[in-house]
Formats: C-alpha cells, structure tokens, sequence
C-alpha cells in the first residue's frame, strides 16, 4: 500500500542512517584504531626482541662458563683413557657413520690417537682437534677440523694440512676430498685422512657444486 500525502516516515529510521556516518565514515574509524594497534605490536615485539638478545648473551656467558669447570673433568677423564689401548680406534671403529670410512691404514694411524677436544661457540660453530702421539705417518701433533656458520645455511669448513712423512702419501689418497661435512666419493676406497684434505677450506655450498656423489657424514 502506498504511503498517504500526509503520511511521514519515522525519524527513528531516518535517525539511525545519520548517525552511522555513512559506510566510508565507519571504516575509516576501525582504520585508524587498527594502525593504532599494530604500531603498539610493534613496539612491544620489539622491546621482546631486546630481551632475547639479553637472554642469549648470558645464556652464551653460562655456557662459556661451565664449559670451562667441565674442563678440568674432561682432562682427568683422558688421564684415564690413556691407559687403556686403544681406546680412540675401538670407538671410532664402533661408531655406526665413522666406522665404515676406516681403511685399514686410518686403523695404524688411529691408534697413535690420544684424545679429541670439542670446542663449541654457539655463535660461530664447533671445532674437533686430534691430538696425536708421535708416530710414523705425519708431523702433526693435532689435527683439527672446524665448522662456522656465519651465514646460514652454509657452513665454511677448514681443516689442519697434514704435514704426511717422506715417502707415506699415495696418488690416490692425495686426491681425497672432504668438503662441508660431505665424503666426496672420488675414491674406491674413502678414508678418515681425506678429513684433512688441501681441499677442506672451501664452503659446503661451494663443496656441495662439485660431485653429486656424496655421502654425509
């Protein structure tokens, strides 16, 4: 039915739509107090990110601080390793990865091996020295391999050059390469040694673009 001549519509209606501002009106409110709220998000997160930084530099400095008294322990703890023979070889021929790339000549370098430090830097990396007795095959006292991570995913990797005896390096172990924690299956017969290859101080992604016939390690 149509509405009269004298008939009017009620203000309640006509009041609601004014004071609705309208659609643009309403949006540009929840807008702002929307920017309002990420900048206080903001804000708190980075105030978050502030701690955490504070939290890892002393977190680091306990680590570093234990690592130290676990020092001592560690150090009477070789003393005792090294009365028993062998010791080194028969873990690390036990050992289910490292085992199967000992030849049999790693086996008659591996028993001058006394003991094996670990040093870790949380930020950095880790390095493993080998510290060996005098004997037949090399010069070196240590050998040490260390891995850094400046930028991750790739780690740089760097090894001590064996100073091998006169007469002691074949052709075939020269050419053996260890490379970003990959034994590059250049050779019949891969070994411990190539650990300590010319060509250790190179990154893995480097290392990685070389061969893609590789096992880890």
């Amino acid at each position: 039915m149509m509405p009269s001549e004298g008939m009017k519509m009620p203000k309640k209606k006509k009041a609601k739509v004014e004071g609705s501002g309208g659609e643009g009106s309403g949006s540009g409110h929840v807008d702002e107090e929307f920017v309002r709220s990420i900048r206080k998000i903001k804000y708190i997160q980075t105030e978050l990110q502030k701690i955490n930084v504070e939290e890892d530099d002393k977190v680091l400095e306990v680590l570093q601080e234990y690592t130290e008294i676990r020092r001592e322990f560690y150090n009477r703890r070789n003393e005792v390793l090294l009365t028993i023979a062998d010791f080194w070889l028969t873990v690390l021929i036990n050992h289910p990865i490292l085992g199967e790339f000992l030849s049999a000549e790693d086996r008659k370098i591996l028993r001058y091996l006394v003991s094996l430090d670990v040093e870790e830097d949380p930020k950095l990396g880790f390095s493993i020295t080998f510290n060996f007795s005098p004997n037949p095959y090399f010069e070196n006292k240590k050998l040490t391999k260390t891995f850094s991570f400046p930028n991750l995913p790739t780690a740089i990797v760097t090894g001590t050059t064996i100073n091998w005896k006169e007469g002691l390096v074949s052709a075939e172990l020269s050419n053996y390469k260890w490379t970003g924690g990959e034994v590059i299956m250049h050779c019949s017969n891969p070994c411990f040694s190539q650990c300590f290859n010319h060509n250790a101080n190179k990154s893995a992604h480097e290392a990685g673009q070389e061969t893609g016939s590789h096992k880890s390690l």
